[in-house]
């Protein structure tokens, strides 16, 4: 995995009205991998880190959505 680029928005920004670190990656063989099979510790890990995950609707625009994809698998 590579960061390909970042930027850090202090103030509102196209992405929020509060600060922002924004990274794009470049996932590299990940890219090819179902999120499932990262495993259940590795998605604790991350809303350990990101709590705000939990909120986050993905394309079930519902709170715990994206937490549900990665646990599909999708």
């Amino acid at each position: 995995m590579r960061v390909l680029d970042r930027a850090v928005y202090v103030g509102p920004s196209l992405y929020a009205h509060f600060p922002v670190i924004r990274l794009e990656l470049d996932l590299g063989e990940l890219e090819h991998w179902p999120s499932v099979r990262l495993g259940e510790p590795f998605i604790q890990r991350l809303v350990e880190r990101l709590p705000g995950l939990a909120e986050h609707g993905c394309s079930y625009r519902e709170p715990g959505g994206f937490l549900r994809r990665l646990r599909e698998g999708e």
